[in-house]
């Protein structure tokens, strides 16, 4: 299977992978807060595949890790047969998922039959 090492300041974090992803992500994030100023960097290690029950599973190696400027991440892809366990595992059931799609199109159909680009 596909796996991404992942290296903070040339320590290993963790080796990501797992045979059941449909995707595999590892990204860095800055992000900055307009009205305060607030700035973060990040970062995430996850992934999503489709449980039996026909829902997602969002598995996560890296929780939205505080960075540091000057902090030098490196990811590395690799085969391998063996990963390191997920540290958390979301489920989103067929039930949650259809309701997020109704929520949706309820957003979008107001926003076209009001002619409002801001609702």
């Amino acid at each position: 299977m596909i796996c991404f090492d992942v290296y903070r300041n040339g320590e290993k974090l963790c080796r990501a992978g797992k045979e059941e992803l449909t995707v595999l992500t590892a990204h860095v994030d800055f992000v900055e807060t307009i009205h305060t100023g607030d700035e973060k960097l990040t970062l995430h290690v996850g992934g999503l595949y489709e449980t039996g029950s026909g829902g997602n599973a969002h598995p996560r190696w890296m929780e939205r890790m505080a960075l540091n400027e000057g902090d030098e991440i490196t990811f590395r892809i690799v085969r391998s047969d063996t990963a390191d366990a997920p540290v958390s595992e979301t489920i989103d059931t067929p039930e949650w998922i259809e309701g997020q799609e109704r929520k949706y199109y309820e957003h979008v159909k107001a926003k076209f039959e009001n002619n409002d680009p801001d609702t």
